[in-house]
């Protein structure tokens, strides 16, 4: 197995973690280790994974919507600082660093680097208050007897 393509083992106490989400999958890497780690997008992989980290590792994603509110969630009900990044910032950031190739891997080690040089000045994310986002939620059907516009009977 070439060096690049190994896995994480245990992280270290204080690790700072970056996590590159897609919608099946989650690549982590931790900063200052070689290798990266992949674990299905799922709430078991997930709870399974979170449990073999100390309560004071950091992590850092990407917001992707639906696909990393999840594994940002529970992490945070673990206890663990987690910071939502802005992708923007974190491809402008690579740029910046000459970084020309876009692999998972290379996003997760990414994200995990910009952590690193970054986290004082990130603002840790909090999940939002129950039923801030209807957007998550199904739409409510129209008034019986509705003909006209959905957007008029839904005011």
């Amino acid at each position: 197995m070439p060096k690049s393509a190994r896995l994480l083992t245990d992280p270290p106490a204080c690790a700072l973690i970056g996590v590159d989400v897609a919608k099946d999958s989650l690549v982590i890497a931790v900063h200052g280790q070689p290798g990266v780690k992949s674990i299905a997008n799922t709430a078991n992989a997930i709870e399974l994974w979170l449990t073999g980290l100390t309560r004071d590792a950091i992590i850092a994603l990407e917001s992707t919507g639906r696909y990393s509110l999840q594994l940002a969630t529970l992490a945070h009900a673990r206890g663990h600082h987690v910071y939502m990044l802005n992708a923007m910032d974190v491809h402008h950031y690579g740029k910046a660093l000459g970084q020309r190739g876009k692999t998972d891997r290379l996003d997760a080690q990414l994200i995990a680097q910009y952590l690193a040089h970054h986290q004082p000045r990130l603002r840790s994310w909090q999940p939002a208050p129950a039923g801030r986002w209807a957007c998550h939620e199904p739409a409510p059907s129209p008034p019986s007897g509705c003909r006209g516009c959905a957007r008029d009977c839904r005011r």
